[in-house]
């Protein structure tokens, strides 16, 4: 069992950033006595194939399923909402077969 939180607070849609963003924590910073206020924003997780792994093809192909409509329907019936199309910000090393699914961010 878990605790549902509303959107307004649960940090999962972007469409409440502004709202989310009224909340913050002062974490110190790099510097001693330097203090950073982290502002409240939606949680975005990414997905990475590591340029090393033995099985590139392998990954592909999961990763191609992840972002494939079933995948993102299986994503979001999980309580994790899809960004799509999902963004990179650099395509170029992105594999061929995943381009269709992604655009470069700005």
């Amino acid at each position: 069992d878990y605790v549902v939180l509303p959107p307004e607070i649960n940090l999962a849609n972007e469409e409440f950033n502004d709202f989310y963003a009224t909340a913050g924590a002062e974490i110190s910073g790099k510097q001693p006595g330097e203090m950073i206020v982290k502002k409240g924003k939606s949680i975005v997780y990414g997905v990475t194939i590591p340029s090393n792994f033995s099985r590139q093809q392998l990954a592909v192909a999961w990763v191609d399923f992840l972002l494939s409509p079933e995948g993102m329907a299986i994503m979001e019936a999980n309580g994790q909402p899809p960004v799509i199309p999902a963004v990179t910000n650099d395509m170029s090393k992105l594999p061929d077969e995943l381009k269709k699914y992604v655009t470069e961010a700005d």
